[in-house]
């Protein structure tokens, strides 16, 4: 079974120009599983106290650590 971790409070830039959102961020088994503008719930949650989280070309990068891969059209808005 995989650790759910939730990144809360992060701000999210979604690669497609938009303006960045605050959001929290379901991530499992490396790769994001739900992003939501309310608490997700997870085994583990980080406080990211608005560090940025930006969709790179194939990964997505966290300012303070790597995260996940995932494509923006799963990210919710």
């Amino acid at each position: 079974m995989s650790e759910h971790v939730e990144l809360r409070n992060a701000t999210v830039y979604d690669g497609s120009g938009s303006a960045p959102v605050a959001r929290n961020v379901l991530v499992a088994d490396g790769r994001i599983e739900q992003v939501s503008p309310s608490p997700v719930g997870a085994d583990r949650v980080l406080d990211l106290k608005r560090s940025a989280l930006d969709r790179g070309s194939s990964t997505c990068t966290l300012t303070r650590s790597s995260a996940c891969s995932s494509s923006p059209r799963s990210w919710g808005r």
